[in-house]
């Protein structure tokens, strides 16, 4: 077969390409205090890092001076403050203000690194990004007390860097037929429930029979189009699939997957089955992007009698878009 030519996304979709939400800069066990992680998302770069109280927090990478990435060169987090490379300004690492300049008083007003809101929940750092500002406190997120990390076994953890929206991925849950059709070992779900939530969307699907291993439910719990918490139950076990969605620039997401198995008293038997959903988990993610990673966004399908509540999707998808769409 030939290989395909991509298009560029902006001749295969009118989405737009950053919308509202709270979005995984890094997983929590990779930030470590006093260190700084950089990163680039949203078509710039930000700093991940750790104040003396522990909390995480993310700020915009350039430094207001003359436009130094603050983690280039000799860049550090030192007693709380980011300390540029270029002139050494410091700046306070919880507020982003500039507090010192070892050659001069310290600029008048608020000078200093744009600080995101940013929350610590699930294993992830998430940073509120809305291209059309609006309060963080408007957009609750989603957690939950019955994911306790001690007491899971993480089985897989995975990322892609993807050339889809991350809205045409999630659309897939509401896409019954392409689950037997593209992956044809896959048994056609009920859903039972779909709700929309303060945080986002719930869904729980039921299945009639079990394939690997006896399914009695999957729930799904969508923050926005950009963070996922999936629970599927099933006898004897239970497996937690958290996906995350953050865009890098307008043609790229990092997607990643993180597997999670319910300890239970048999050790052998929880990584059988952590094995066996991280191997057909991965092995359908990739079946999705041969093509999510050419298609184009139809906003008005042709569908028809089984194609499932794409429509119902697509407008709760809507509310987290920039204003001006």
């Amino acid at each position: 077969m030939n290989a395909l030519d991509r298009l560029p996304m902006r001749a295969r979709s009118p989405l737009p390409p950053y919308v509202r939400g709270w979005f995984c800069v890094a997983d929590s066990d990779e930030v470590k205090q006093g260190e700084m992680k950089a990163v680039s998302f949203f078509g710039d770069q930000f700093v991940v890092y750790r104040t003396p109280d522990g909390v995480a927090r993310v700020a915009n990478a350039f430094c207001p001076h003359l436009g130094a990435h603050v983690a280039s060169h000799d860049g550090k987090i030192e007693e709380g403050d980011i300390v540029c490379p270029f002139h050494k300004w410091r700046f306070a690492g919880d507020t982003g203000l500039c507090k010192s300049v070892p050659y001069s008083d310290a600029p008048a007003g608020k000078v200093g690194l744009k600080v995101y809101p940013t929350k610590e929940l699930l294993g992830l750092i998430l940073m509120y990004f809305d291209p059309s500002d609006r309060p963080a406190d408007e957009l609750p997120t989603y957690d939950t007390d019955e994911f306790v990390m001690s007491e899971w076994t993480k089985s897989a953890d995975k990322s892609w860097v993807i050339y889809a929206h991350a809205q045409e991925f999630v659309e897939n849950i509401f896409d019954p037929a392409h689950l037997t059709q593209l992956h044809p070992t896959t048994i056609m779900p009920v859903y039972e429930k779909l709700e929309e939530r303060d945080y986002g969307y719930y869904i729980r699907l039921g299945f009639s029979e079990g394939e690997q291993f006896p399914v009695e439910s999957v729930e799904f719990n969508f923050a926005g189009l950009s963070y996922s918490y999936q629970i599927t139950k099933g006898t004897g076990f239970q497996v937690v699939t958290i996906g995350t969605f953050t865009a890098i620039d307008e043609e790229r997401t990092l997607q990643r997957v993180r597997l999670y198995v319910k300890k239970s008293a048999h050790e052998a038997f929880d990584e059988i089955v952590g094995q066996q959903f991280s191997e057909r988990f991965i092995f359908e993610v990739e079946q999705d992007l041969n093509v999510l990673n050419y298609k184009k966004h139809l906003p008005a399908p042709k569908l028809c009698v089984g194609d499932g509540p794409i429509y119902q999707y697509r407008r709760y998808a809507q509310k987290f878009y920039p204003l001006a769409v």
